[in-house]
C-alpha cells in the first residue's frame, strides 16, 4: 500500500522564537538528534543561510544601507537572507512531513521587530518582507525566555557580536516577543514557554516533545 502523500496544508509548523543567544538553534539541534530517525519530522535552521556563501551577508548589508541607520536597524534587515529564502526552503523542508520545526519564524519576527522598533506601516521594506514570508501563524510556538544580561554573556562568549546585539535591544525584543505571545494565545495557538537560563537543552527538548504529544 502506497504511503499517502501529505498535503502542504496538513503540515504542523512549530516555531522556536526568542532573542539572540536564547538557545533556539541549540534546542532545534537537540530535537533533531532525538527525532532524526522519524522521517515525518523536518527541521529548518533559519540561520543556516550564512553557511552557503557570502551572497546573503552582502544582501543583508545592502538592505541595511538602503533604508535604515545602524542605531535603529531591525534584525530582519541584516538577516535578509533567511527571510528571503524562507518560503522556498519551507517548500523543500515540508515535503512529506507531518511536523516541521523552525529556529525562527519570519512572520513572527517581523511582527516583533515592528513592535520593538515602533515601525510604521509606511516603512517601504515591511510590505516587501511580508509578501515574501506570508503572514500565516505557526501551529505551535516555543518561546525561549532569557535574561538580557545572560544573553549578552553568551553573545560575548561566542564572539562576533553584531551591531544590533546590545542589552537595550535584547530587552526591547524580549518585550516585543511577549506581546506577540499574548496575541497568539488570544487566537488559541499553543505556546510552550521555556526558561533557557535554568534548563539544559535535553530538559528543554523533553518538555517540548511532551507538550507536542497533545497537539500533533
Amino acid at each position: 500500500m502506497k504511503r499517502q502523500r501529505k498535503k502542504q496544508g496538513d503540515v504542523k509548523r512549530v516555531a522556536i522564537i526568542g532573542v539572540d543567544s536564547s538557545g533556539k538553534t541549540t534546542l532545534l539541534r537537540e530535537l533533531e538528534k532525538r527525532l532524526k530517525h522519524d522521517k515525518s519530522y523536518g527541521f529548518y535552521q533559519t540561520s543556516g543561510y550564512a553557511k552557503h556563501g557570502r551572497f546573503f551577508k552582502f544582501l543583508g548589508r545592502f538592505f541595511n544601507k538602503l533604508s535604515y541607520n545602524k542605531k535603529t536597524t531591525p534584525r530582519f534587515v541584516s538577516h535578509a537572507g533567511y527571510t528571503v529564502t524562507m518560503p522556498f526552503a519551507r517548500m523543500v523542508k515540508e515535503k512529506d512531513k507531518r511536523v516541521v520545526f523552525f529556529d525562527r519564524y519570519a512572520p513572527l519576527e517581523i511582527n516583533a521587530f515592528k513592535e520593538a522598533y515602533k515601525l510604521k506601516k509606511k516603512k517601504k521594506l515591511l510590505p516587501f518582507f511580508r509578501f515574501l514570508t506570508g503572514t500565516k501563524d505557526p501551529d505551535v510556538v516555543v518561546l525561549m525566555r532569557i535574561n538580557p544580561e545572560k544573553a549578552m554573556e553568551r553573545i560575548e562568549k561566542r564572539g562576533g557580536k553584531q551591531f544590533h546585539e546590545s542589552k537595550e535591544v535584547l530587552k526591547k525584543m524580549q518585550e516585543a516577543y511577549e506581546e506577540e505571545i499574548k496575541r497568539l494565545k488570544e487566537k488559541g495557538i499553543k505556546v510552550i514557554e521555556i526558561d533557557s537560563s535554568k534548563m539544559t537543552p535535553e530538559e528543554e527538548a523533553r518538555k517540548v516533545l511532551k507538550e507536542l504529544k497533545r497537539q500533533v
